[in-house]
């Protein structure tokens, strides 16, 4: 069995002989002049090519001079998918390596021993590795038959998507049949015209709705003009001068339960995509609003609810 092990730290040896000199050759290029920077300390060649008669040591990545190491930079967008594309085809190289150290192993031990036992093992050695190597060559074949593209990684089709789920303005359920606002319930199913007790508020050129009026208390998909007070409304349109939809008015049913939305109010939702002109003007640029965070804009609060902006208390 020595035997074998010997054989075996000799191909090592061989392998790791042949690696450093093509390493020396793939490094070392008496022809170009080193492109070492410039540093306090006067060091010769630091990085770079190697020039004519140097024993200068190159390092496998940059690093600084006056201290600190400096992060790695391969130089390539998809540098993380080049890493992984090229551990499959080590991966593959070394399956082959490994099948050809077992043929090897195998072999020596079929020839050198006299038992049959022995033999067998040999053959089945020899069988196990030649069926690896074809599983690992054929697998790749397979997939580079079917599509080249699925042995390349590149995320650089990865592209960021941003899911904003509003929490803290939801439709509540009505208790006892009723829906609650800052200061009064409504019965489900009234006329919302009669239970408001109040008239549409009429708009200004530039602001609109998103919905229609709401005919009776509980509707959806709807948006309540009874009763709005517009100050907020006008602050911002003037401060903006943009165009503004409402998607949020007196409706108190389409909010949480004690909402400030209801008749007699100014609190009022302004639709928006997060990239409009309304929200470069409350956020002050163009930077990207923070959900169920507060702004404050021209005296008046908006808290970004992801798809609107909540205005007022």
């Amino acid at each position: 069995m020595k035997k074998y092990l010997y054989i075996l730290i000799l191909i090592v040896l061989i392998g790791i002989t042949v690696n450093t000199q093509t390493l020396k050759a793939s490094v070392v290029n008496p022809d170009e002049p080193c492109n070492a920077p410039t540093n306090p300390t006067n060091l010769p060649c630091i990085y770079g090519t190697t020039p004519a008669g140097s024993n200068n040591y190159h390092l496998l990545a940059p690093i600084k001079i006056d201290g600190g190491i400096e992060d790695f930079d391969p130089g390539q967008e998809n540098a993380l998918g080049s890493y992984l594309n090229l551990m499959i085809k080590i991966f593959i190289g070394l399956c082959a390596v490994l099948a050809v150290v077992m043929l090897v192993i195998g072999g020596i031990e079929y020839m050198t021993s006299e038992l049959a036992s022995s033999k067998e093992s040999a053959r089945s050695r020899m069988t196990g590795a030649v069926f690896g190597l074809v599983i690992a060559l054929g697998a790749y074949a397979i997939l580079f038959t079917i599509n080249p593209d699925l042995l390349q990684t590149d995320l650089d089709s990865l592209t960021q998507a941003t899911i904003e789920v509003s929490v803290e303005d939801t439709p509540q359920a009505a208790i006892n049949g009723q829906y609650a606002s800052a200061n009064k319930k409504y019965l489900s199913g009234a006329n919302w015209a009669q239970v408001s007790g109040a008239s549409s508020t009429p708009l200004p050129p530039g602001v609109s709705t998103n919905r229609g009026e709401c005919a009776t208390v509980g509707q959806q998909n709807c948006t309540s003009l009874l009763g709005l007070q517009i100050g907020y409304v006008r602050a911002t349109q003037q401060g903006c001068n943009c165009p503004i939809v409402i998607n949020g008015g007196t409706e108190s049913w389409l909010h949480k339960a004690g909402t400030g939305h209801e008749p007699g109010s100014a609190v009022v939702d302004l639709a928006t995509d997060g990239k409009d002109p309304l929200t470069k003007y409350i956020v002050g640029g163009s930077a990207k609003p923070v959900h169920g965070q507060r702004y404050t804009q021209g005296g008046v609060s908006y808290l970004y609810e992801g798809n609107h902006w909540h205005v007022g208390g």
